[in-house]
């Protein structure tokens, strides 16, 4: 027996793509207060340097609404939100390996 649903749009199972981006918020959260840690009392950089790198996030903010829209009309709101949970553990890696101020910037905006 078939059940025949009304609704147009596929039925996906959408809890695990909540999950993933549930442990994104986490990671990133936890990441971002330990290397800001890190580069204040490692590496000794400047506390201007510093606020701006941590601050370099909030121009993502501006910029993700135009562009996440449009990457989201083109690839869907499910892929999405995947695609941002794989590069997301890229981006952070890529900001462990290098702690120059100018890609850290560059690695935080594109982590927006």
């Amino acid at each position: 027996m078939q059940i025949k649903l009304d609704n147009p749009s596929q039925p996906y199972r959408a809890w695990p793509i909540f999950w993933l981006a549930f442990v994104r918020l986490m990671y990133v959260s936890i990441f971002e207060r330990a290397l800001s840690n890190y580069l204040f009392f490692e590496v000794n950089i400047g506390k201007s340097t510093l606020g701006i790198i941590t601050s370099a996030g909030a121009i993502a903010y501006i910029l993700a609404p135009i562009l996440g829209q449009f990457i989201t009309s083109k690839i869907g709101i499910r892929n999405a939100l995947i695609l941002s949970c794989v590069i997301t553990p890229f981006l952070t890696g890529v900001q462990i390996i290098s702690i120059e101020p100018w890609f850290l910037i560059l690695c935080r905006v594109l982590l927006g």
